[in-house]
């Protein structure tokens, strides 16, 4: 399987654009020492409680967690990635080492590992209760924009692709079977191409000529035309004859594609 993988991301035109733009470097290790730097303390006391009780998974674990530091820094793209399976060998460690510790410590070392875990908890609740009492995108799309959203998800076909603002696509594969030309940084392929041609379509002195042939390159179904795209530029997709008034609500409105 790893070494199919390596092949098609190799020799697929996509996946291969695909994998080098989908950039996650690991950061300097000071920052993985902080993350998980106190948890290798416990996870220390439960290796060696591990290696009395299992000794050959006792050197898996030491093995897994040792490769680490050079996983992440392995000449690849997703390097930041790898650190997600250490969690794994850490986690379990870790718990075998504070249950040992906290079975034989006095009741302020317990105190001590809450007062440890309450800020993270506290930042999670925190931060969901403010998006909640004050709505805004992303969390929160309008409600007029959803109207269309749900449109395109009853008469647009699976496959068939979307022409909107940056923005825009990045919500609509979320709600409707569309494709977006261009929503997602690493998922939009040769996006730094892609955008400005979107920014030129929306654009007022764009000829008609150069929208019809973004039209039929990127296999356009539907023009999206919202707030966003408004902001892009002084085009009116309802003075052109390439493109069919869909649907609208509010601030929002779909334009279908003439053959």
């Amino acid at each position: 399987m790893l070494l199919y993988t390596i092949y098609v991301f190799s020799s697929d035109p996509i996946l291969a654009q695909w994998n080098a733009q989908n950039r996650l470097p690991s950061p300097h290790p000071l920052h993985y020492a902080l993350a998980y730097g106190l948890w290798l303390i416990p996870a220390l006391v439960g290796w060696f409680m591990l290696r009395q009780a299992q000794p050959r998974l006792a050197v898996f674990a030491a093995a897994w967690l040792l490769l680490a530091p050079v996983l992440l820094y392995l000449p690849i793209p997703t390097q930041r990635r790898l650190i997600e399976a250490v969690q794994l060998p850490l986690a379990g460690l870790a718990v075998l080492g504070l249950t040992t510790t906290l079975t034989a410590s006095r009741r302020w070392a317990v105190a001590a590992l809450l007062a440890l875990l309450t800020p993270t908890t506290l930042l999670l609740w925190l931060g969901a209760s403010f998006a909640a009492t004050r709505p805004a995108e992303p969390v929160f799309l309008p409600a007029a924009q959803v109207s269309v959203f749900n449109w395109l998800a009853r008469e647009a076909q699976p496959g068939q692709v979307a022409l909107a603002a940056y923005d825009t696509g990045n919500a609509l594969p979320a709600y409707t079977p569309l494709a977006a030309y261009i929503g997602h940084g690493p998922e939009t392929i040769a996006l730094e191409d892609k955008r400005p041609r979107v920014a030129r379509f929306y654009a007022a002195d764009t000829p008609d000529a150069e929208r019809r042939t973004l039209l039929a390159e990127g296999r356009i179904a539907y023009v999206l035309f919202g707030p966003r795209e408004r902001a892009l530029g002084g085009f009116d997709p309802a003075r052109v004859g390439y493109l069919e008034w869909a649907y609208a609500e509010g601030d929002y409105a779909v334009y279908a594609v003439r053959p």
